[in-house]
């Protein structure tokens, strides 16, 4: 059993709504069962190596819910386009051309808040025209000091703008896509879209509510700890990395990878999960996840709070997890059942 992703007018532009998948081609390797899928050849040592890294960065799987990930907006084609300044994170503050072209006119709503944190995350999705914008260290101009801006920013027309982001991108024709940035545009250091794995609430609240649990529609996005593999190293649909580990260190877990839950095991068998992990339990197995960033300890993502926050409105995800603080929400969870795909898995 499956949520369904089916969107439904009625609901496609309330601002408590989230995106409703399939958002990218059918055939995209986020939708892909891949439970029968073949195995790479060092599975069981990457699987090892998940494992040491959960041992040693905290001793658990965390969830990223309320900072370090995304708030999604959805919008329709009454929201206004702004544009919205781009300056890059060098050091210089300069403006990328390439990048600046795709914030020329972003459909930000006035209620719209960023993620809490340095991450400072936003995601326009406007699914009447088929396209999304991943907002990445964005700032409200009238939060900025000089030095080191150069203040006012101004618009090409010469109007002081209200959003300045260090990086992102505009994604159009979403729907024929296949999951990947162009590189190097998208706010996620592998290239991979936050859309195609960030584990949206109205899937989750309908999965939880399914009997026997259901699996959400898509794969579900993992970061690794800082023991991610070398830059140079990474599995598609990822075409890039920042990893940072030496190149002679077996195993290490690279951006892109993908891997299931073994299909073998039965969820009977652990009837203590937490409800949540028991749908994330179905949807490792059929879906499966994939590695396509890093942080302080291994997470999965979660759509960002912020959205209901900034509507005054309760968030959704307390009340899932039941009084279970994030870090104890997969205790008993078999990582160790964990199953590698080879690399480049489902390259076209």
């Amino acid at each position: 059993m499956e949520v369904s992703g089916t969107l439904t007018s009625t609901s496609a532009f309330d601002p408590l709504a989230g995106p409703k998948h399939p958002i990218f081609a059918p055939t995209a390797w986020m939708y892909q069962d891949i439970s029968k899928a073949p195995l790479h050849e060092n599975s069981a040592n990457y699987t090892t190596e998940f494992i040491a890294q959960m041992k040693n960065f905290y001793g658990h799987v965390g969830i990223n819910y309320s900072q370090y990930t995304a708030p999604i907006y959805v919008v329709g084609d009454d929201v206004p386009e702004q544009y919205v300044a781009h300056r890059n994170n060098t050091g210089t503050f300069a403006v990328n051309p390439a990048m600046q072209a795709h914030f020329v006119a972003v459909p930000i709503p006035d209620y719209a808040q960023v993620s809490v944190g340095t991450d400072r995350q936003m995601l326009i999705y406007r699914p009447t025209t088929d396209e999304f914008w991943e907002l990445f260290n964005v700032k409200l101009q009238a939060d900025l000091t000089e030095p080191p801006y150069d203040l006012p920013i101004l618009d090409p027309a010469g109007k002081s703008v209200k959003w300045v982001a260090r990086w992102g991108g505009h994604m159009t024709n979403a729907s024929k896509n296949i999951g990947q940035w162009t590189k190097p545009f998208g706010q996620m250091a592998s290239g991979i879209p936050v859309l195609a794995g960030i584990v949206l609430a109205h899937e989750m609240k309908t999965a939880l509510a399914m009997l026997g649990y259901a699996s959400l529609p898509h794969a579900i996005k993992v970061a690794l700890s800082p023991w991610c593999a070398h830059w140079s190293l990474f599995s598609w649909p990822a075409n890039r990395s920042d990893g940072n580990r030496p190149t002679s260190e077996p195993n290490r877990i690279r951006y892109g990878q993908r891997f299931r839950l073994n299909p073998a095991l039965d969820l009977a068998s652990y009837p203590n999960l937490h409800p949540m992990a028991k749908v994330m339990f179905k949807t490792f197995q059929k879906h499966g996840g994939i590695t396509a960033d890093r942080g302080g300890l291994l997470t999965v993502a979660f759509e960002n709070r912020q959205r209901w926050l900034a509507l005054g409105k309760p968030e959704p995800w307390a009340a899932m997890f039941a009084g279970k603080p994030t870090y104890d929400v997969f205790d008993g969870f078999p990582w160790s059942h964990l199953q590698w795909l080879p690399f480049n898995y489902g390259k076209p």
